[in-house]
Formats: structure tokens, sequence, C-alpha cells
């Protein structure tokens, strides 16, 4: 049965592409890996600017750190109701919709207002993470071909990789530079929307 569902990728067929196809292509991987940039940056951002956004809703750190739960649990439901809701969709219609939801989630998280609202908004934005990833694995995979499938979404997940790192050192700023500057981390959040 697995080698019916995976026939095609294990066969290595060639594919020919024109220029502008291969341009496409590579046009395509570098959005995916920006999307997966913005998910990452906004996902571990939270944890570096844990203590800011406690002190600015006036949370303890326990309380806090329900905020980075309610992400979590929005990646755990959604995943699934995304994958079993969309699975008939056009995979670009569905990333534009998945990055549409992040973006809503993360607005909401800049203006929250209360802990409660921002809770409720890191659910928000953690419901389209792990559909980008699988809708963004299956569009890296059909824009170089078989054969390069795994090389594409290695790229893909470059953003993944990069937004880890930086989140360190927000960390790392946000307990040296920007210590009793709380209202810092909204401005973090409101950076990272555009992506």
């Amino acid at each position: 049965m697995h080698e019916q569902a995976f026939a095609a990728q294990c066969a290595g067929v060639s594919r020919h592409a024109s220029a502008d196809e291969h341009r496409q292509g590579r046009l395509t991987l570098l959005a995916l890996a920006l999307g997966s940039f913005c998910i990452g940056t906004s996902e571990f951002m939270s944890m570096g600017v844990l203590q800011l956004f406690a002190a600015d809703l006036a949370l303890s750190l326990p309380q806090a750190t329900n905020v980075i739960t309610a992400y979590a649990i929005g990646v755990l439901v959604g995943a699934p109701l995304i994958t079993l809701l969309a699975a008939r969709l056009n995979r670009k219609n569905l990333l534009l919709l998945l990055m549409a939801l992040f973006l809503v989630g993360n607005l909401l998280t800049a203006i929250a207002p209360n802990p409660s609202t921002l809770m409720t908004a890191r659910f928000v934005a953690g419901l389209p993470h792990g559909g980008y990833f699988g809708a963004g694995a299956v569009v890296a995979g059909y824009v170089v071909g078989p054969n390069q499938s795994g090389r594409a979404f290695a790229i893909v997940m470059t953003g993944l990789t990069v937004a880890r790192s930086l989140a360190r050192r927000s960390r790392l700023s946000s307990d040296s530079i920007w210590a009793g500057v709380t209202p810092i981390w909204r401005s973090l959040v409101w950076a990272s929307w555009p992506c």
C-alpha cells in the first residue's frame, strides 16, 4: 500500500523544467521559507519575552506560561482539524488562508488588553501552525519534482531554523537590554506580523 502511495517519489522521475518554472519554483520555496520564519518567530518569540508580557499584564510567571501553552494547544487542535477540513482545498489557497489566520492571531496578540484575550489570541495564532507545514511540504515537493522534494522541504524549514536562532537572541536581549521596558513585547509582535 505504501509503495503505491509513494511510487512517483520513489521512482525519482526527473522532470525538466523551463527557466521560468525553475525561477517560479525558487520563489515559491522562498515564500514558504518566509512563512515558516514568521510562524517560528511568533512561536519562539513568546518564550523570549515571557517576563516582559507577564509584567505588562500583571501575571505571575506560571500564569504567563499558560499563554505559551495556549499556542501549543492551538497547534494540537489545528493540525488535525485543518488537515481534515481542508483536504480538498487548493494548496495555494489553503496556505494563504492559514497565513491570514496566523496574521489575525498575531494582531490580536499585539493589542490584547488582558490575559484572557492574550491567551485566546495565542490559541488562534497556533491553529494554522501544523497545517501550514503539512501543506508547505506538499507544495515544496510539487514545485521541484519528486527527486528533489526532501531538499525543497529542507529549504522551507530553514525559515524555522533562523526563527529559532533569532528568538534565542530576543530572550537574551529582553533579559539585558530591555529590562524594565515591558511594553516592548508588543512592539516585537507588531514587528513580526507583516511576515
